[in-house]
This record gives structure tokens, C-alpha cells and sequence, in this order.
């Protein structure tokens, strides 16, 4: 059976990725995308709103975003290892959050607590989840201020 693909389209090679330059002085323009321009209106508003930084493609093997994942996964463990050190049970997490519930099993005092101190954590109060509190992975520092709170709400929470 005759290919219905002609040979020279058969012959070419697909898209790959490329090294993007890592130089200051290089500027790799957006090349793969439609080789007409748009419209003049549209061109002259992208043209206000556009800057230099737009006009780069984001490293193909996603340097920064792979560094900013490491980050939280070491904060996660982090945090979880000091809350766990406290007597409260962390459910174990992949995610860029934790679930914890205090010694006390008091999720709903914890969240108290926590907002009245201007910390935002996420409290649900169904019956299977109301001991637990949800914990987003921020910057080192508010951690850190989640674990002098937590450390100071187990001193006044006591369990009988």
C-alpha cells in the first residue's frame, strides 16, 4: 500500500526542545509560533503590555520550578517533623499541604487559635475531618511562626 505521507514531510524531524541560551547578551526569540503577525490593534495593545522577560521560553527542564518544588518538600518535612515532635498526628503528604490534627484532637480550637493570631489555615468541620486542620507550605519564616504558635497553643491546650 502506497504511504499517503509525501517523503520530504516523512523525512522531517518533530519539534525538540533546545538549550536556551545562558548568556545575558543572547536573546532567543518565541520562533515556533505562527509566522503572521496579529491584527494591528492587537499588536499595538501586546506591544504596552509586553516586556523583554515575555519574549524568552522558559527553560525546558524547568530549573526554577524544580528548585521551588525541593523547597516546599523540605519545609513539608520540616514542619511535619515538628508538629509530630509536639504530639500532633500529620497525615503523610506528597502535596504542597499538610493535614494535622493537635494532641488534643481539637482541630476547630487549633483554627481558633491560629486565625485569632492572623494565621490563615483551612478547618473542616464534617465529622471525619473536624480534628484536622489543612496547612498550605508557605516561605520558612511563617513556618516557622506556625511552629512557635503551635508549640505555644500545646502549652495552654493540655490534654486531661
Amino acid at each position: 500500500m502506497k504511504s499517503l505521507i509525501r517523503n520530504n514531510i516523512n523525512s522531517m524531524e518533530g519539534y525538540t526542545l533546545e538549550e536556551q541560551p545562558k548568556t545575558e547578551e543572547l536573546i532567543k526569540l518565541n520562533t515556533t509560533e505562527t509566522p503572521y503577525p496579529p491584527a494591528p490593534a492587537s499588536g499595538a495593545i501586546m506591544n504596552c503590555l509586553l516586556n523583554d522577560a515575555m519574549r524568552l521560553y522558559p527553560a525546558p527542564v524547568a530549573d526554577q520550578l524544580r528548585k521551588a518544588m525541593i523547597k516546599v518538600k523540605e519545609t513539608r518535612n520540616h514542619l511535619s517533623l515538628e508538629l509530630m515532635a509536639l504530639g500532633f498526628k500529620v497525615i503523610p503528604s506528597q502535596a504542597n499541604f499538610i493535614l494535622t490534627s493537635p494532641h488534643d484532637k481539637n482541630g476547630e480550637a487549633l483554627f481558633k487559635f491560629l486565625r485569632q493570631r492572623n494565621v490563615l489555615v483551612r478547618y473542616f468541620p464534617a465529622e471525619k475531618t473536624k480534628q484536622y486542620i489543612r496547612i498550605t507550605i508557605g516561605m520558612e519564616e511563617d513556618m516557622e511562626l506556625l511552629i512557635t504558635l503551635c508549640k505555644e497553643y500545646t502549652t495552654h491546650h493540655r490534654v486531661k
